[in-house]
């Protein structure tokens, strides 16, 4: 196909013909009138106007090419625009939404527990008939089973939902461990366990809200899982780095269920699904803890031997503790 010129190519084709038109007009008007002036006149009046008209019509083209440019340079940016900023405003007020609930749901739900707690302590220091005794000892063990259950579940959704923000800082592990050791050794005495600790007489860099819960389960779960023994806390130094462990003599863990013990719900000698003994969520809040802290977690266990917990920890004033913080 043969291709036509670009004079006569749109879109100034129509104006290109005018041109030539207008030209080819003053050309033979010049050429009727020789030298005659009023020929002359009327020929270059006409390519004046001509010209004009041919200007004025490019120049509206020209705006509205430039008015259809902008429109679609608008559509396009509110096309690209609403996929991305829809949704992400979206997630960001459901997120909103999510952090007001849970901090609704804690204050609301754990205030009638704690009260319910403290009207059965109340019952327990009244009660003298054996029967009545041995019902409130059931509601007992249910609401701190259901206590601890509410407080995990609280932890996690809190723990996901972005809502704790860590506050770093220098602890003293001593003064912590100390606290820890102070709160269950009543736990320990009242199934003639030996619990000890090491004091180790360093700080480290974490935030002593958050690390205090982490080491308290720990501490608790080994005497939970301690029949007969001790249960020993200690501290050994690792370059940077100070290493917390909780050691027992308790029943141990498979070595085929070690990978799981972080996981939720996982549970390790509870086949009856016995509620009191929790939801296996305890270690799951520890792990996410430690993840958000940036603190190492891991466990070791011979069945029916042991196991130990490890928390890792940045020395405060080493390299590692002032990159944490």
């Amino acid at each position: 196909m043969t291709r036509r010129p670009d004079l006569f190519q749109r879109p100034y084709a129509a104006v290109r013909i005018a041109t030539l038109a207008a030209a080819a007009t003053a050309a033979a008007a010049i050429a009727i009138g020789g030298t005659n002036p009023p020929a002359m006149a009327a020929a270059l009046i006409a390519v004046v106007a001509v010209s004009l008209l041919i200007g004025q019509t490019a120049s509206r083209r020209r705006r509205r090419q430039a008015v259809r440019l902008r429109c679609r340079t608008r559509a396009m940016a509110r096309r690209r625009r609403t996929p991305v900023t829809v949704p992400v405003r979206r997630a960001e007020w459901a997120d909103e939404a999510r952090r007001r609930l849970l901090t609704a749901v804690s204050h609301d739900l754990r205030q009638p527990m704690q009260a319910l707690r403290l009207y059965l302590e109340f019952l327990d220091s009244r009660l003298t008939d054996p029967a009545q005794r041995g019902a409130l000892g059931g509601a007992l063990s249910a609401q701190a089973a259901g206590e601890e259950v509410l407080r995990h579940y609280l932890d996690i959704a809190t723990l996901e939902t972005d809502i704790v923000d860590p506050v770093p800082g220098i602890v003293p592990i001593d003064g912590i461990i100390a606290e820890i050791v102070g709160e269950c050794r009543p736990l320990a005495m009242a199934k003639r366990l030996e619990l000890r600790w090491v004091p180790c007489h360093v700080s480290v860099t974490s935030d002593p809200g958050l690390l205090r819960p982490m080491l308290r389960h720990l501490t608790v779960n080994a005497i939970r899982f301690t029949e007969r023994g001790r249960v020993l806390i200690g501290c050994r130094r690792r370059g940077g780095h100070l290493r917390v462990e909780v050691w027992d003599t308790g029943i141990g863990i498979a070595e085929s269920d070690l990978p799981h013990v972080f996981e939720d719900f996982y549970q390790i000698g509870n086949s009856e699904c016995d509620r009191r003994k929790g939801l296996g969520l305890g270690l799951a809040v520890v792990a996410r803890t430690a993840r958000l802290l940036d603190h190492d977690i891991a466990v070791a266990s011979r069945l029916n031997r042991g196991s130990v917990f490890a928390l890792t920890l940045p020395l405060a004033g080493s390299a590692a503790a002032r990159n944490a913080a």
